[in-house]
């Protein structure tokens, strides 16, 4: 017979939030924690409104309050991490590191933060041209063409 574990409410969001911080690789959280994938994902998504039938009743699921304080607690812990990994306090293991090595985990650090405070882990910016000149393109460019080749431009 299978041995029933009981989880605490807490156990649960701490689940969640370290899955978040996987970005969303249930197989691999699930390993980190010990748990299945079946009991990770029952905790997943859901609210305490939002209860889930189970074959010993109706199972418990973190409230989604909890999850987002225990996301900001890890992302705080990444953050000191990244800190860690710069040098200012850094302790002796990660002394012992190449400094390529640290601003990898000071960088997996950062971005594990952002995506557990809900902040950008990416950044797209886009410049816009716009041409002001009459014609076409093609009048345009022999325009162009022509003050070049008179030495105007």
């Amino acid at each position: 017979m299978a041995r029933l574990t009981e989880y605490t409410d807490d156990d649960m969001a701490r689940a969640v939030a370290l899955f978040q911080a996987n970005g969303g690789n249930a197989k691999r959280t699930a390993q980190l924690l010990g748990v299945s994938r079946s009991t990770l994902r029952g905790w997943i998504g859901k609210t305490r409104s939002e209860r889930v039938e189970s074959t010993t009743g109706v199972a418990r699921v973190p409230s989604a309050e909890l999850v987002q304080d225990r996301s900001l607690e890890l992302g705080n812990r990444f953050e000191d991490v990244a800190v860690l990994a710069l040098g200012e306090g850094m302790e002796e293991a990660i002394l012992k590191i190449t400094a390529k090595d640290r601003a990898v985990v000071a960088g997996i650090a950062t971005e594990k933060a952002q995506l557990l405070k809900g902040r950008p882990t990416s950044r797209n910016e886009s410049l816009s041209v716009t041409l002001v000149a009459s014609g076409t393109l093609n009048e345009l460019g022999e325009r162009t063409l022509s003050a070049l080749t008179r030495g105007k431009v």
